[in-house]
């Protein structure tokens, strides 16, 4: 099954901001943005960030 970059990126934060990671969601409001929250909480994603998302 292939994605399209944004439904590969919906599916990541999707899974993100899922009810699994509590954490996630609490800590998510004290970042200004999301690369900020991905930055902090999941570097090793930035990789994969920074290919679906070139500022």
């Amino acid at each position: 099954m292939k994605f399209t970059k944004n439904q590969y990126k919906e599916q990541l934060l999707k899974r993100l901001s899922n009810d699994e990671q509590p954490n996630f969601k609490m800590q998510k409001i004290s970042y200004s943005s999301p690369m900020e929250t991905i930055k902090h909480l999941a570097p090793s994603l930035l990789p994969t960030f920074k290919v679906l998302n070139p500022q």
